[in-house]
This record gives C-alpha cells, structure tokens and sequence, in this order.
C-alpha cells in the first residue's frame, strides 16, 4: 500500500536550521532517565510496506521498505499515544489513538530507536531507554536573507576598464636565489580567448603565462609548470579545465633572482561584451634554500570586465553565507536556491564558493529574454534548468559544474555566491539564495 510523505517547500522559510522536529504534544508517558551514548545522526528512516511503522536502519532501508528522507522538507508522522512508535500515516490524517508529529519543522523532537529491533519511538520527555539510542536527522541548511546580506543588486558590466593586476608580497628571509617557480590560477571568463595573462617578478622580469586560449565559456584552474608534460596551448577546452601545463612563456626565466618582493598578475581582457572572475592565484616558489611556504593571493574575486561601455559599477554579486555544521560531520550532499530577478538572465553566470575553497558553477547564461528565476540546483534532479518552468522553486541540475564537487568537505565556515552579469545592457536583483546539507 502506497503511503503519502507531506513535504512542503515554504519560500520565506529557506533558512531554518534543521535537525529533527516536532510539534510538542504532552500526553504520552514521561521516559525514565539513563544514561545514553551520544546521538546518533541519521538522514532517513524506514517504513515498513505493511504497518508504516518507522525504523532506523544504518545499512539502508530492508528491500520493500520505503525511504522517508528526513532532510527534504517537513515530514507528517503519527506517534502512538501509549508506545510512542512511530509511524506514517495511512490517510491524510492522524487517528484518534496517534499523535502528529512534524518532522523536519522548526523545534527538536527527541526519537529513540531499539538497539534490537530498530523500532522507533517519540519521547516526549527527550529521554530514551537502556536498550534505545537517540537518533537526529543532520540536515541544515543557511539562507542568505536571514544572514542580511541579501537582497542585492546585480550591476552591469559597463566598466570602461579592460585591465586588472593583482599583488602576491613574498617574504624569504633566507634570500636564496629562484631555482622554480610554479603558479596556480583559478579563473572563469565568457570566453576565456580573450585574456592576455602574465607574472611580473619584484625584479621587473615578465612571463606570459597564457593568451588566447579556449574559444568558449571556462572555469579554468590550473597550475602552470615549466615541467609539466602538456602546455596549456594544447588543453582541452571543455567547460571546466584543471590539471598541471606548461606555460607559453617560461618559469625559468625567474630563475637566479630573489623571491622576496611584489609579484604581479597581469590580466587583460582584449575583447568587448564578455566578462570574467579571477577566483584566486598563488605561488610556489622553491630557492637554493628550499621550498617557500605557498603565497596566496589576498585581493582576489576581481572582476575581469570587457572593453567597452561607461564607467559604472563592476558587473559581479559576491554574497556571502556563514554556516556551522554538527562537528565531524562531511556533506554528502548539498542543493542550493536561488531567487534573482533579472530582465535578461542569458547575462547571467552563476558560481558557488565553499570554506575549502572549491567553486562550482551552476549556471550559464541561458534563457535570453526570460526573466527571474527561482530555482533548487540539485544534482539528483531529473531535468536541467527549464526557461519555462523557471519559477516557483523547482529542482534542475546545476550546469556546467556538479554539486558533488562539494562532497566530504566540510560544511562550516563561509560559503560565497558570485553572481556575474556580463552584458552592459540589463541589470537585476539577487533576491535571496540558500543552502541546504545532508551530512554524514
């Protein structure tokens, strides 16, 4: 018999921090307090195909059983008034003998589940038995409304600028001589052809790292070594390029002098319409003294505007979240919601950053003329982004980029959207994103 899980998307309630919850109803008998292990933190429980009852099983549902993902949304159970087993129910409603629960919802519900049989139970003094272990659902999830750093406009790129440099300061107390000298780029651009990039040494020597590279849309983020077997000449041009090449110019060229000093990457964008992000760069520099520690870039999410237009805002969003997960915990799978209004959202590039530092680009100037969106990127959707279904929060896989680029990292710590629009023309409103974790 087919059993129906109520799971609402609310749109205002994007944020909630969710672990499991409940509508306290008093009634059923208090528990008596032992003493008990550590929760266990669980993402789903089982129901069985003939009574409904839940259990918690670690190694996956038994055949038949049904998944009840309590990570989706809000879930409607029925506890039993005098046991406290737990069940879904068989009609839209509750029986008389059953109390509804909420699962999912916004205050912690405690749910003991047998060491024996798996069986589980509401306890609504929060207390479970010897032979019960606490269990808790580890989804959560951050919204940027709440964190106030939404809604935020979406600038044009009008900026008349068609150049960046950006500054690394290396120290070497040492003051050995350069012996390699390798760079890590981490850069996305409309059309990647049109960048000139190049190292300046605090000596004044110039490198060019690469130009004209890849006629299409790139994330690109590589490390350029003159030892590498394959100069980045010659890559692949796919969406989203990583790997170790040789620069055109040559490293080696650095070779002799001293590290210490201002280094300078130089970017030029020699094309109109188009935009880009430098994401981050650094250096490892080895010296006849070893190997120095990795210098990191400290201004970067620099904008790479095109050539043309007047001089007005630069056309990226970078907007910000906090998140603090339950420790010990890894993502093992994350969506994320955007709400943007846009008049023009083929302008628009959509990239998200984590803590670690992996960005993942979820959406590529599609649509043309269709404007807003209000969509869940979730790798597991059945469908990419459809321009006319765009609103009301449904699921699409993100594109280019995957989501699961983000798994076993950890969830903590500040989470970036960057938002480009590359045409000088239309602007927009990024009204509000989110993030939304199942932990393991």
């Amino acid at each position: 018999m087919a059993h129906r899980v109520s799971i609402r998307r609310p749109y205002r309630n994007l944020l909630a921090i969710v672990l499991i919850a409940t509508t306290l109803v008093s009634g059923l008998a208090t528990q008596r307090a032992v003493a008990q292990p550590a929760p266990t933190v669980v993402n789903a429980l089982c129901a069985s195909p003939w009574t409904g009852a839940l259990y918690y099983q670690p190694n996956g549902c038994l055949p038949g059983y049904q998944e009840i993902d309590l990570t989706a949304g809000e879930v409607t159970v029925c506890a039993n008034r005098y046991t406290g087993q737990v069940s879904i129910p068989r009609g839209t409603d509750c029986p008389p003998t059953m109390l509804p629960l909420i699962l999912g919802g916004a205050e912690p519900v405690t749910l003991c589940s047998s060491l024996y049989t798996g069986a589980v139970r509401y306890s609504p003094g929060g207390t479970c038995l010897g032979k019960e272990a606490e269990v808790i659902a580890a989804a959560f999830s951050a919204d940027c409304l709440t964190s106030g750093d939404c809604p935020r406009p979406l600038p044009e790129v009008t900026d008349t600028i068609g150049a960046i440099t950006s500054d690394i300061v290396v120290n070497d107390p040492a003051g050995g001589q350069i012996t390699d000298v390798n760079v890590v780029i981490d850069v996305s651009h409309a059309w990647l052809t049109d960048l000139d990039i190049y190292l300046e040494s605090p000596a004044g020597t110039v490198v060019e790292l690469f130009t004209d590279v890849c006629t299409v849309e790139v994330d690109l983020d590589v490390t350029l070594d003159d030892e590498a077997a394959t100069s980045i000449d010659a890559v692949a041009c796919t969406p989203q390029i990583t790997g170790t090449f040789q620069p055109v110019g040559s490293l080696s060229d650095f070779d002799g002098e001293l590290a210490s000093g201002t280094w300078q990457l130089q970017v030029t964008d020699d094309a109109s319409a188009n935009a880009g992000l430098l994401w981050d760069w650094s250096l490892e520099i080895t010296t006849t003294n070893g190997v120095l520690p990795t210098a990191g870039c400290t201004d970067c999410f620099l904008l790479i505007p095109g050539t043309s237009g007047a001089a007005a805002p630069h056309g990226v969003t970078v907007s910000r979240i906090t998140a603090a997960a339950p420790a010990g915990l890894q993502i093992a799978d994350l969506n994320l919601t955007v709400d943007i209004s846009h008049t023009f959202l083929g302008d628009l590039h959509i990239h998200l950053l984590s803590p670690s530092g992996t960005h993942v680009k979820v959406f590529e100037q599609a649509c043309g003329v269709a404007v807003d969106m209000q969509a869940v990127f979730d790798d597991e959707a059945a469908t990419g982004f459809d321009c006319d279904n765009r609103l009301g929060f449904n699921s699409y896989q993100p594109d280019p980029g995957l989501l699961s680029a983000f798994d076993n990292e950890s969830a903590s710590g500040t989470w970036t959207l960057v938002v480009i629009d590359d045409s000088n023309v239309d602007a927009g409103t990024l009204n509000d994103w989110a993030l939304g974790f199942l932990l393991n």
